[in-house]
């Protein structure tokens, strides 16, 4: 150690007449200990550091090459607060880049790595295990003829929740080609994109006695073909097919959905502009399964559904009255084919949109927009969209704020209403040239859903003081509402479906809190003190039962540079419980001090 901290910088190295190479990194040795009362108490001599070594062959254009491993060193190592420590390696090389036809390829693995099982709009619970991704890249880019992207992704990990026994499983394979080609004034595209997901998930959250497992596959093909037309305008084609199986929990689901769509604009004035576009689908059931399934949920009930045929033709004039004052209307027209019913209905829409081009007083800047809808049966009502926003200096004082509100009107299989909000403001003032204060307030929620009860709301609060070197910043947040549950932890209820697409057993409800502060401070000669508390809990409620979950992380570092060295030190204390109210907690506690070192042998 003590000769790697001494080595000097060299330049680059070149081996023979064709390889150059370089080679740098980062080396640390300290003491560390830890306690804990799921893994035992541990003590002794920490090494551990990370390094690259990057070069080219015979030239960069031919081959680029790296390779970076570390051990007890990553990102977020426990030597810099993770909770666990974590070892591996990253590779990759690219081959023929100044070529018509270069390629890449690249390997990582990470072993005892920090992740998280998500929960929207907060933290959710810490987990650590293994990581792996494979990744391979290869373009045929040939003047004059077609060009050809192909890739092929391998990634799967496994992991485990603190203060829990459960464990989490997945693996994503993903094969993707794709092509481009202008013949004759057309831009021709096609693609095929083959995915495969496998997972499994904790009980935790559903009181089942069983892993939950979930697995799909899927096949999609996309032609597509445009050019332009008359008038400023022009023409696109497309057609998509995908081919689908899934197996969630005890429901299983297979089927395809094929789509055909075309769209035709033009400009025959300066101030109008006008649309045309249509589509087919011959199961719209197909399409509302891929929304789910790209979630990690399922949508058993679309299984009954599958002869849901669609044709949609939709047409729009846009005009400009002033710059900032359009109006535009629109027919859409829709037959649908359900168990052996024909369905058919003609709306008519229209908006007028006026928005402010300059801030009224300075201050205050709107839009807004309103939209109505009927058919031959009457009228379904109206949409709005319209935002407000606030921006002004007073003195010292910095302020801003907006507030978004946007209302639509669905009509896929039923008519309904759907709806959301979001608003923000920020404040900020200097105090005698060196204190800063600011805070902040962050928020969204939906409002009418096409589901009762799958609202879903999320708001936050920070604030922070800096003087100088010295800032000290604070937040609290809460987020509500509807998820399903999948491997990667819990996802919000997509928005846009129907009611009745998703199976009542497959939502559960969440609402979750967290807070913290953090301080920061550069001491004499650059040391540097950094200091964090956050904690994180909350419960959902699935239909067989309630589970709580409650995360406080503390932490503390000092880091001190002298001369070409770095001195450490630093505490951890980690407290998670998850399962039912009362579970006992996963508590790990740790401490590290040493020094390191920056170094670069050529």
């Amino acid at each position: 150690m003590l000769v790697l901290f001494a080595l000097p910088a060299l330049a680059q190295v070149e081996v023979g007449d064709n390889i150059l190479l370089n080679l740098g990194g980062d080396v640390n040795v300290g003491y560390e200990g830890s306690s804990s009362n799921v893994g035992g108490s541990s003590h002794g001599l920490n090494v551990g550091g990370d390094t690259t070594l990057s070069g080219s062959y015979f030239s960069p254009n031919f081959l680029t090459f790296s390779f970076s491993p570390y051990y007890n060193r990553s990102q977020a190592n426990s030597s810099f607060q993770s909770i666990s420590d974590s070892s591996g390696f990253s590779a990759n090389a690219s081959l023929f880049g100044g070529s018509h036809f270069p390629g890449s390829i690249s390997f990582s693995k990470a072993y005892d790595s920090t992740g998280e099982f998500g929960i929207p709009a907060t933290a959710g619970y810490v987990t650590h295990g293994d990581t792996r991704q494979i990744a391979l890249n290869w373009n045929a880019l040939v003047p004059d003829w077609p060009s050809l992207y192909a890739s092929y992704i391998l990634t799967s990990n496994s992991s485990s929740i603190y203060g829990t026994d459960s464990d989490t499983s997945s693996s994503t394979r993903n094969l993707s080609l794709r092509s481009q080609y202008v013949l004759k004034g057309f831009h021709l595209s096609g693609g095929f994109v083959y995915t495969d997901e496998d997972s499994s998930f904790p009980d935790l959250l559903t009181g089942s006695e069983q892993m939950i497992s979930s697995n799909g596959s899927s096949n999609a093909y996309q032609l597509s073909a445009s050019h332009s037309m008359p008038l400023q305008g022009s023409f696109s084609a497309s057609y998509s097919r995908v081919d689908y199986q899934y197996n969630y929990m005890n429901g299983t689901g297979s089927g395809s959905s094929d789509t055909i769509g075309g769209t035709l604009s033009m400009r025959p004035l300066s101030k109008l502009t006008v649309s045309l576009n249509s589509s087919y689908s011959d199961s719209l059931a197909g399409s509302l399964a891929q929304t789910i399934i790209a979630t990690g949920g399922a949508a058993e009930p679309v299984n009954n559904l599958l002869d849901i045929k669609s044709l949609l033709v939709n047409g729009t004039a846009f005009y400009v009255i002033r710059p900032n004052f359009t109006v535009q209307a629109q027919v859409s027209h829709t037959e649908q084919y359900l168990l052996g019913q024909d369905y058919g209905a003609t709306s008519f829409g229209g908006s007028i949109n006026y928005n402010f081009s300059r801030p009224l007083l300075g201050v205050l800047t709107f839009s807004l927009g309103v939209v109505d809808n009927a058919t031959e049966q009457g009228n379904n009502g109206a949409g709005i969209v319209a935002g407000v926003y606030f921006s002004r200096r007073f003195g010292r004082w910095e302020t801003d704020a907006s507030f978004n509100y946007a209302q639509n009107v669905q009509t896929l299989l039923a008519v309904y209403t759907t709806s959301a909000e979001t608003y923000s403001g920020t404040v900020a003032r200097k105090i005698n040239g060196h204190f800063r204060w600011s805070a902040g307030f962050s928020g969204g929620h939906s409002g009418f859903t096409a589901n009762a009860g799958t609202g879903n709301s999320s708001e936050r609060v920070n604030t922070s003081i800096s003087y100088r070197q010295y800032l000290l910043t604070g937040y609290w947040g809460t987020s509500s509402g509807t998820a399903l549950l999948t491997g990667s932890g819990l996802v919000p209820v997509p928005t846009g479906l129907p009611p009745g697409v998703l199976p009542p057993s497959s939502e559960l409800l969440f609402n979750a809190r967290s807070y913290g502060m953090s301080a920061s401070a550069t001491a004499f000669r650059r040391m540097v003190l950094t200091g964090s508390y956050s904690r994180a809990y909350g419960n959902s409620v699935a239909p067989t039962i309630t589970t709580a979950n409650d995360t406080t992380i503390m932490n503390a570092l000092v880091r001190y540079p002298f001369r070409k060295l770095y001195f450490t030190a630093g505490f951890l204390r980690f407290n998670q419980a998850v399962g039912t109210p009362g579970s006992l907690p996963s508590v790990v506690n740790s401490y590290y001090f040493g020094i390191s070192r920056w170094f670069k042998l050529f």
